[in-house]
């Protein structure tokens, strides 16, 4: 199943040490630099991932499912108004 995502990891890790030879044969020195970072960032899996949204709303739950495990806790709260008396 990670067969995908590595290979994807191994092309993009190609295609950013090209484009940081072209920005150093450019002499973009700030593009280069940015290269070089997101390259290390990408070989370290060290990403920063921010998600938004109101109290209980289900952030949670959606980044277990993208992640496809139950890492975080998560609780289904039912509206009263769907309770049986």
């Amino acid at each position: 199943m990670l067969e995908r995502p590595i290979s994807e990891k191994q092309a993009l890790l190609k295609a950013l040490t090209e484009a940081i030879k072209i920005a150093g044969e450019q002499e973009n020195r700030f593009a280069a630099e940015l290269l070089q970072e997101t390259k290390e960032r990408l070989e370290k899996e060290n990403f920063t991932l921010v998600v938004l949204g109101e109290f209980k709303r289900g952030k949670s739950t959606l980044v277990n499912a993208l992640l496809g495990e139950p890492l975080l806790p998560a609780a289904i709260i039912v509206p009263d108004h769907f309770l049986l008396d």
